[in-house]
């Protein structure tokens, strides 16, 4: 058999391209921490919170939310003075703020992302200005650091 012409007409290409960026790309802005979960409280009841704090648009933002189930407190964070590194590794985040509490005029959280998944490997700090502590390990819930340009 040969080659029969005008039955069908084979093209072959081939195309390469590439794009060349210098330099790495530009990650403005800072990262932020969100988390919620649960740890035992000094007296081993519950205590569960949400939690999050960053800087955005040059101003701090966050919310804090801390209920302790044996004695039913319950502390509503109602503005962050502070955001910044924390104290318990390269992870931790420190977030300061006011709070509801007519015996405790602010808050101090200091909580770290140390992988997945969060329970048994984060932590959760408060330090409530009223001389209210409690923190340690995630007993359940997961904390994470949100860093720019990932």
């Amino acid at each position: 058999m040969g080659i029969v012409s005008g039955i069908a007409d084979v093209v072959i290409a081939h195309a390469h391209a590439d794009i060349t960026c210098n330099g790495s790309p530009n990650c403005s802005g800072s990262d932020f921490l969100t988390g919620g979960g649960w740890i035992t409280a000094p007296d081993g009841a519950r205590g569960t919170f949400a939690v999050a704090g960053g800087w955005k648009n040059g101003a701090w933002w966050g919310h804090l939310l801390y209920i302790h189930h044996g004695n039913g407190m319950k502390v509503h964070g109602t503005g962050v003075t502070y955001y910044g590194p924390g104290n318990s590794g390269p992870t931790s985040r420190e977030i300061d703020g006011k709070d509801d509490l007519p015996d405790s005029p602010g808050y101090k959280v200091d909580t770290a992302d140390n992988g997945e998944p969060g329970h048994g490997s984060d932590n959760f700090y408060i330090d409530l200005l009223n001389g209210y502590t409690a923190g340690g390990l995630l007993q359940g819930g997961n904390i994470q650091l949100h860093k720019p340009c990932q």
